[in-house]
């Protein structure tokens, strides 16, 4: 199988066509995958990618997080490397990479809050001061101030939670000696549950895994929101006091009561879901979809795709110039 893209010289071509994550900071949306960012520019239409070829400092994109206060979005990568983007440059921040902790350093959530970044390593949490582009503090909190593996955080107004693999740890926000273990306090998850990433709401949050059970925590204690552990769950998200989920094919709306508002399943008549991530804005559901790239959809049938070019795979094993035109050989179904 082949596909021939048409270059002018200078211009780029990449796998876009499974996208990890969306984010979005004034009219520009960004949308993440293992290689490159994409930025589509709402008000213009404009897109731009960012690759190592032009600015950032690796490929192996894990996670981002856009923080509106200072207008920047943090990239970080499967390195243990950071990429901060902010007033249209891109300043490395190496700190965690470069570290003499001997441990895991994977880089597993970012989550923004005030000025801060807060980034959830296999060690603890690292601020980054994105005010400062430096950072701040680190949080080691496992017993006797023993590393211990972060998966995700949420802020309330005055606390903080951090998931980790067995327990909820959480201390108060406004205290200064999180760096000491002993201030943070327990929380068992559920039983049973195997719980990845939190998602916030108000003083509450969300907690959820790769299977379709999501549990809510309020007033100190766990309610089953959802139970159904033989599906599978891409991610989860409320957005405009919505709960949406992400199902390996398809998309459920729900209003607080879990009443079913409506569901997603076509890009096009011939084109499924595949949905990893979503937001909402200007009256569009924006989806960031693991085989369909970038989408902009009102309803089922109704969407344009924005960013749906490049190869299909990064598994190209042969290119091929002609005159304007690089084309790109894939094997499909290969058989040893």
């Amino acid at each position: 199988m082949h596909k021939i893209f048409p270059l002018e010289l200078g211009e780029i071509i990449c796998h876009i066509q499974s996208l990890l994550k969306w984010l979005q900071l004034g009219d520009i949306i960004y949308a993440a995958t293992q290689f490159s960012l994409v930025e589509f520019d709402n008000s213009t239409n404009e897109i731009t990618k960012l690759s190592t070829v032009n600015g950032l400092s690796e490929i192996g994109i894990t996670c981002i997080s856009a923080n509106k206060s200072q207008n920047a979005l943090l990239v970080a990568y499967n390195s243990s490397n950071m990429d901060l983007i902010k007033n249209s440059e891109i300043i490395n921040i190496s700190s965690i990479i470069n570290s003499s902790i001997i441990g895991d350093k994977t880089i597993y959530n970012l989550y923004s809050h005030s000025k801060y970044i807060y980034v959830c390593t296999g060690f603890g949490i690292v601020v980054v001061d994105l005010d400062k582009e430096e950072i701040k503090d680190t949080y080691i909190i496992g017993a006797l101030s023993s590393q211990l593996k972060v998966k995700d955080i949420h802020i309330s107004n005055d606390t903080i939670y951090a998931l980790t693999e067995d327990e909820i740890k959480y201390a108060p926000l406004n205290n200064g000696f999180l760096s000491n273990s002993s201030v943070w306090s327990s929380h068992d998850l559920p039983n049973g549950s195997q719980i990845d990433q939190l998602e916030s709401f108000g003083n509450d949050f969300f907690a959820f895994g790769s299977s379709k059970t999501i549990f809510k925590y309020s007033n100190n204690q766990w309610d089953t929101l959802i139970y159904q552990p033989n599906e599978s769950l891409r991610n989860f998200k409320v957005i405009n006091q919505d709960l949406i989920i992400c199902s390996l094919n398809s998309i459920e709306i729900y209003d607080q009561n879990l009443q079913l508002l409506n569901e997603f399943f076509a890009y096009d008549a011939t084109t499924y879901m595949s949905p990893n991530d979503i937001i909402k804005e200007d009256g569009y559901y924006w989806i960031a979809d693991n085989k369909k790239g970038f989408n902009r959809f009102s309803e089922n049938w109704e969407s344009d795709p924005i960013v749906n070019g490049g190869p299909f795979s990064n598994d190209c094993f042969h290119l091929v110039i002609k005159g304007r035109s690089i084309i790109c050989c894939f094997w499909k179904n290969r058989w040893n």
